[in-house]
This record gives C-alpha cells, structure tokens and sequence, in this order.
C-alpha cells in the first residue's frame, strides 16, 4: 500500500519535482493569474512536515516587483497562519474531493505499531494532495491554498512562503517563490493526442502533458458530440522504481471492429482549472486475429524432381487464401514467399517446381485473412539424397596476434549444397583433435582469441567440410600456429668501463635470454630524468664518443627481443668524465728587435686568462723564465739584451679555471 500511495503522490508534474535536499523540508508554491485575482498552491516534501504544518501553519508574503530592489516590501496576507479550516466547517460538503481531505486531516488513527502508523501518515499526506490537486477548494480548506484578492492590473507580483514557525525536533523548512503577471493570458492548450494504437476492440491512446495533474478523457460517434469515457479524473501513475515513462496512456474497450471513433482529451492543472479540449483525432478498432493455422502439412518428391505439398484446414468465413513459404536455414528463419498472389481458400495442394537439390527445403503454409493477418503451419522438411562428401579444404593458413587473437583462412569450397566448415586444433600433433566450434562455420575463415599465458607456444589446426545431408570431407593438411612472445627477455648488465680523452667505453655481459636481436644503450646526465637512446650494442663494447669533459653521467642498457619485447633496465652505472686541462695557447705572436731591446706581440686567446708566463733562449741555449704579462697585456720589451747575440721566445698561458696551455710557437730574433 505505501508503494502505491507514493506513486499517487508522484502523479503531478509539480510535486514530482518537489523533494531536492534530504537535509531540509523543501516547499512548492505555485501561482496563477485569473483577471480579478491570483490563485496560489503550494505544499510540503515530506508527510512528517505536513503533518506538523496542519498545526503551526503556513506565512503566505506579497511584494510587488520593483526595477529598485531596496524598495521591495513585504505584506502579510493574513493576520493568522494560514491552517486547515475546523471540522465543523467542512460537513456542508457533499464531492468526494472535500471529504477525502477532511477524513485524511481529521480521521482517527487506527494504527498500532510504528510500520502502521507510518504507512498511514504517508496514505494521509498523499490523499490530500491528491483531493487538493483535482479540486481548489479542498486545497483552500486543506490549508494548502490562497486567494490574494488585492491584486492590481498590469502589475508583476512576488510571494513567498514559509513555515509559521520553526518545526519542533524536525529538520528546518525553506522559504518558496513564486511569481505572477497580473496581465490575462491565453489558457494553456489542452493535452495533444500523439499516437493512437488500433488493436482488437480497443484502441490504446497516448499523449504528454507536463502541466495538467489529471485529465478526461472524451469520444465521439459523429466529431461532433463527445462524451466522457471517464466520470472521474484519469490520473496517470509513475512509478519511481521504473523508468521515466515517455507517455500517459489509456485504453477504451469497444464491442466492434471498424467502427470510426473521435478523441480529445481535457487536461485538469494543480488549481482544478480544466484546459480547452485538445486536437481531436480518429481512430477505430481493427481484426487482429489471425485464421486457425494449416495442419498436416505433408510433403512429396514427384517423379519429375518436383515437390508436392498437402495439407488440411478448417473452414473459416474471414480466410482469404494462402501462402507458401521454403527456407534452407532451419525450420524457424530464412523463410521467402514462393506464391507472388494469395491461392485460393479452397486449395489443398501446391507443387513446387525448382526444389533446392543440394540443401534442404523447409516448407511452411501461410493461413491469411481479409484483414492480412496469418498463421503459419508447423513446417514440414524435404531434403534429396546426397552421399557425395565436399573437396578437402586446401590453402590453410593461421596466425595469432599479441593479443591473443586467432585468425584462419582457407581456399572457398565451391560446392553448391555446401553448409560450411568444421575447425579442429589441438595443443600437439599426434593428440586428438577438438573442434572449434559447436556448428559448422559458414565462410573460409575462422577468428577466435585464445589465453597466451600457457605452456605451449604452438598449437595445431585442420579443417573440414561439411554440405547440407551432413557429409564431411577428408581432413585438410595440420598446420602449426605459433602463439605470440610475451615474456620479455633477461636484463643485460654492465660488467665495467674505460674513459679516454674524448670517449667512454662501456663493456656490457649480455641478455641470457636465446631471442635477444639486439641490446640497447641509454645515457642521461646527472640532475636529468629522461633516458636518451644512444644506439644500439654491437658486439659487447659500446663506445660513446659524445659524452662531455668533466660531466657526470649514467648510462643503462635493455635487451630486445624477436617479438619486439624489451627487457627490464639494467642497473644503472654512473661515470665522471675526464676534465680537459688544456687551454689554447699565444697565437700571432711578433717580434721586432731593436738597438737595446726585443719587443713580443700577440693575440690573446679566448677565456679568463690569469697570467702568461714567458721563456727565453740566448744563442740555441736551454729556455728559462725570464717574465710574466698580465692577462691585459699585449706587449712585452725585452731591454736585458746583447749586440751579436741570437733570442728565442715562447710562452704558456695560464687559465682562472685551472687549465693551460701548451708552449706557444717558438719566434726567433731578425
């Protein structure tokens, strides 16, 4: 009972959409404009808030909309909160909507334990939205709705509501808006009948509304006069454990077929005001039962290689003829008409004259009536000896993916009774063979995946052929399909290195693994993250050439294997580079002799000189130092010389970062 009450509650479009945060009571309030007034509707989410609101009440505000929101002011439309007017008043009624309301409001309880009276709180709340929904007044008595009055035209309108006081040990209540034009409009269409279903005596109407809680439902003989099929309101149910239902829809029971039928629908919204009746539609009831069926469909090869069919039939006044059907598939498919015209309701035999003689012939009886509804008879099978078996398969070829997946081909057979092929493997050659597949495969390939994670890398594979009698051929040739590598083969390792000026030799102990192609060489510098691929092994040393002086570098080698699979990282090995100590020397150095005195030019190198250093000869003698120039200088006079004596001159330059250079070309005196 409490399923079905909460699916009455969920008849309205309002309501529906009411309940939104778990943490509070959300409140519903809805407005409607009608030239001297505005109608307000509201309600609460919950059946426990309801309950406690029938008590406090409700605090109904107006405000009339201003382009200035500071001067936007509240009124009270109601000394009192709004409440659910006394018993007493409500006994002059005699419709069903009051006095659903009233019993629900002021009923006694007969409950006893907690299940009951919940189930029971829950069946009130929604009877009362349900009376208040259908009739205005009800909801007005049931404290659920308002008359605002004081209305002026042409004004825009704001209202808010909320509880008249803070619910005691319940969870807090939220205010509502809603607002209103008093400007007349145009009342909403009435529902739109989208499709209509033309059954056996009944015709199945559907139709979307999003506006109106409830609706009659009207038909007419002659479009001109309807009456009500339904005296009280259709209200469509949802229930919110299935899903959304796309369509209302109703169903009108009539005692004859073909009978031409007027519809429209009038839509009842949440205040009880009903729309115009919708767009009207025709439709009528149709013959949907199909003839009683053919029987004892019997089947006969003729002398000529024709085939005749017999069967049976009870008289029926709606027969109109029938129909012959044939497959080759199976007794349930594939079937294809061979009579272009219905035969006459008297025929009781049929001849087929091109009957499949290399497949089965599978032939059905098609029973139709006047409204072309049928029946098919059981069917009845004819099949022509056969005891030649197909050619053998020729042409097998397989392979296997790296995932697994297991693709054969094979030359086409060309016979015409042809119905497929049998594939068979097995894990070794000389063990039995199992086939593939619980049916004959129809085309001359054969896809499947198959677990790589085995012992065995090969497996086995034949075909045979099969036609349509169940002859098989000779089995094909076997042929072996090799599964796909998945194993990355053994990490390679360093054993140790040599660093030279320029160049690092790293000598690697290869991958033990047999299907290793190649080996790999990776280098990153020191403070990096990404590896850079150096090039690959050729025999066990591989010689870098392209490391820096002084560098700090690390270097990692994989293994590839034949399936294309790398090994794990070897362990890394970390090397420092030689650092280049030398420096360029003096180039362009001039001499130039004079009386008393030798004087040396150069060209300074580039880099941060510290000092340079010069050395002196005398007569093809040992060279001794004999001055030092400043990293500015580009001059230096020699005055301790001698008439007649030969000079020779050579320098070193000294770098700040430590490095020098080697002796500068020696430059002999004039």
């Amino acid at each position: 009972m409490k399923k079905l009450i909460y699916i009455l509650l969920l008849f309205s479009p309002f309501w529906a959409s009411a309940q939104q945060d778990s943490t509070k009571v959300h409140l519903s309030l809805i407005s409607h404009y009608q030239g001297d007034s505005v109608l307000l509707r509201w309600a609460p989410d919950r059946a426990g808030a309801w309950s406690l609101l029938l008590k406090t009440g409700y605090t109904l505000q107006r405000s009339e909309v201003s382009s200035d929101t500071s001067k936007m002011r509240w009124v009270n439309l109601h000394s009192n909160p709004i409440l659910p007017e006394p018993l007493d008043k409500w006994k002059h009624f005699k419709t069903e909507y009051p006095l659903i309301a009233a019993q629900a409001i002021y009923g006694k309880t007969f409950a006893q334990t907690m299940m009951e009276k919940s189930d029971e709180l829950s069946n009130r709340y929604s009877y009362t939205l349900l009376a208040s929904d259908l009739d205005f007044t009800t909801a007005r008595y049931a404290g659920l709705a308002f008359v605002d009055k004081k209305v002026d035209a042409n004004k825009q309108y704001v209202y808010r509501l909320m509880a008249a006081q803070p619910l005691k040990k319940y969870l807090p209540v939220d205010t509502a808006y809603t607002a209103v034009s008093s400007i007349p409009t145009k009342p909403w269409d009435g529902p739109g009948i989208l499709k209509t279903d033309e059954l056996e005596r009944k015709i199945n109407i559907y139709w979307i509304s999003n506006i109106h809680s409830a609706f009659y439902i009207e038909r007419s003989e002659d479009g001109k006069n309807f009456k009500r099929l339904n005296q009280l309101p259709f209200v469509p149910m949802k229930n919110p454990q299935l899903e959304e239902q796309e369509f209302h829809t109703y169903s009108d029971t009539l005692v004859q077929n073909y009978k031409k039928y007027w519809y429209r629908i009038i839509g009842i919204d949440a205040f009880g005001i009903l729309s115009p009746p919708g767009e009207v539609i025709t439709a009528m009831s149709r013959d949907k039962t199909p003839p009683p069926p053919a029987k004892n469909l019997q089947t006969k090869v003729l002398k000529n290689g024709t085939v005749e069919l017999t069967w049976e039939a009870d008289s029926d006044p709606d027969l109109a003829g029938f129909s012959i059907g044939r497959s080759s598939e199976n007794s349930l498919s594939g079937y294809e008409l061979l009579t272009k015209n219905l035969l006459p309701k008297t025929t009781r035999r049929y001849i087929d004259t091109q009957p499949y003689k290399d497949k089965p012939n599978y032939y059905i009886v098609l029973a139709s009536d006047t409204a072309k509804n049928a029946s098919a008879s059981m069917a009845s099978l004819m099949v022509f000896a056969d005891t030649t078996a197909p050619a053998t398969p020729t042409g097998l070829k397989g392979s296997i993916d790296s995932l697994g997946i297991l693709t054969l081909r094979w030359n086409p057979n060309t016979e015409k009774d042809l119905k497929g092929y049998i594939v068979y493997y097995s894990n070794d050659p000389k063990h039995i063979f199992t086939a593939a597949s619980d049916s004959a495969v129809a085309e001359n390939f054969f896809i499947d995946s198959l677990s790589l994670i085995t012992l065995t890398e090969d497996i086995y594979f034949k075909v045979r052929a099969v036609d349509f009698n169940h002859n098989r051929s000779a089995e094909s040739e076997v042929i072996k399909v090799s599964k796909p590598d998945k194993i990355p083969p053994a990490a390679p390792q360093f054993s140790h290195y040599t660093i030279e000026d320029k160049k690092v030799s790293l000598h690697l102990i290869p991958s033990s693994s047999t299907d290793v192609v190649e080996h790999q060489i990776f280098r990153r510098k020191e403070g990096e993250t990404v590896w850079k691929t150096l090039g690959k092994l050729k025999g066990n040393i591989y010689v870098d050439t392209s490391a820096h002086s002084g560098s700090t570098y690390f270097y990692m080698a994989k293994a590839l294997d034949d399936a294309q699979l790398l090994s794990p990282e070897s362990a890394p090995l970390r090397i420092q580079t030689i650092r280049n100590l030398k420096g360029p020397s003096l180039t362009g150095t001039k001499i130039k002799r004079e009386e008393n005195k030798v004087i040396l030019t150069w060209i300074p190198p580039k880099g941060e000189i510290k000092q340079i250093v010069w050395y002196k000869a005398v007569d093809k003698g040992g060279f001794e130092t004999f001055a030092v120039s400043a990293a500015t200088d580009k001059e230096l006079v020699d005055t301790g010389v001698e008439k007649g004596k030969a000079y020779e001159y050579t320098s070193k330059v000294f770098y700040k970062d430590g490095r020098s250079s080697g002796f500068s070309p020696v430059v002999k005196t004039p």
